[in-house]
């Protein structure tokens, strides 16, 4: 598998270059709000195994209309950070347009000050500002949200939410996050078995293992390899591909006697 399939990728909607803010009646500066806030603190969730090419729509550098380009990326990204803090249209409709397509990781940011709309007024916005104190805590914020939502899986999408049905038809995509499922073994206290689902490279990112991370053994289904007959550890091989007949045909039986004690060694003929 390519590295590359590993990368997700987060879209940025946001305004652009210098804008007024009539809230606080000075300017905001939303290119240094992209490049000092949040593509450090995505890009940065490298540092937890986490992978993420940050991106705005005057970055891709693609011919064709622009619009063609922007919807792509909105349906496509893994992670969507919206910043709404001028009450932008564009961004506005962006936004729909995300929330329509996709269920899950889009997080919503607004300068310190700034009330949401009514219509997004319930929804989990972080707060930001451009001191140097604000901006630390909100890339601290901005990575855990992402994370959290990667990791979890959990749906913020509102239209999806209330339609839990609705289906978005996309393109397949590479499978790039993992879930484990843990159970007890009666009778073993500490002993847990689980289920791995997924991308196996990312399957040590739960919350649940990264202090406790596992060892994955896995028996292909389609691959033989005679030198190596069994998959696993102890029988976990066993019952893939012929069952206890597979020692007999990979392996040559020999009869080994082990003395336990001192005794008198038996020649033939005598």
């Amino acid at each position: 598998m390519s590295a590359d399939k590993d990368v997700r990728t987060c879209f940025v909607i946001m305004p652009f270059r210098i804008k007024k803010d009539l809230e606080r009646n000075d300017e905001i500066d939303f290119d240094k709000v992209y490049k000092e806030i949040i593509k450090p603190s995505v890009e940065g969730l490298k540092d937890r195994g986490i992978r993420i090419n940050c991106v705005r729509s005057d970055e891709i550098e693609l011919a064709g209309l622009i619009h063609e380009r922007m919807i792509a990326q909105i349906a496509e990204a893994d992670v969507t950070v919206v910043d709404i803090t001028t009450d932008n249209p564009n961004v506005f409709y962006e936004l729909g347009i995300r929330h329509a397509l996709r269920d899950r990781v889009t997080v919503l940011m607004r300068r310190k000050g700034k009330p949401n709309p009514f219509n997004v007024g319930g929804m989990t916005t972080i707060e930001y500002d451009l001191d140097e104190q604000s901006a630390a805590r909100a890339r601290d914020v901005i990575a855990n949200f992402v994370a959290n939502g990667l990791l979890s899986g959990a749906k913020d999408s509102l239209v999806y939410t209330v339609l839990p049905g609705l289906r978005a038809s996309l393109d397949p995509k590479a499978i790039t996050d993992s879930e484990v499922e843990e159970y007890e073994i009666p009778g073993t206290p500490g002993k847990r078995i689980g289920i791995v689902k997924g991308n196996l490279r990312n399957v040590n990112l739960g919350a649940t293992l990264r202090e406790r991370p596992i060892d994955i053994w896995v028996n292909s289904e389609n691959v033989r390899h005679l030198p190596t007959p069994f998959g696993g550890m102890k029988s976990s091989g066993i019952g893939r591909d012929g069952g206890d007949y597979s020692f007999d045909f990979y392996m040559e039986t020999k009869h080994v006697s082990l003395a336990r004690g001192t005794h008198k060694i038996q020649k033939l003929g005598m």
